[in-house]
């Protein structure tokens, strides 16, 4: 009597086992495809901030801020020379 009882218990764990195995093959098989998905992410992510970076290095370098101050501003460089400084006292302010 033990022993049916204990075939049958094994019977039916039998086909639980296995759903579990193919659950957790399944389970695995999503979690690698997310993580490879985010991977891609990440990496054009990177990419893109790599690329705004050097946009940015570009876009402020003091040879193009010069230039754009000649040529679009009309601005010169002056000589030490011709700074005037202006001081305030306390009371006047």
């Amino acid at each position: 009597m033990i022993k049916k009882l204990a075939l049958g218990l094994m019977a039916l764990a039998l086909p639980f086992f296995f759903f579990l195995e193919v659950w957790s093959v399944y389970s695995y098989n999503k979690l690698a495809d997310d993580i490879q998905s985010l991977e891609k992410t990440q990496d054009e992510w990177l990419e893109a901030n790599n690329k705004v970076i050097t946009g940015i290095e570009l876009f402020s370098s003091p040879s193009r801020i010069e230039k754009i101050a000649r040529e679009q501003l009309h601005l010169e460089k002056i000589e030490p020379s011709q700074i005037m400084k202006i001081r305030f006292r306390k009371g006047d302010r």
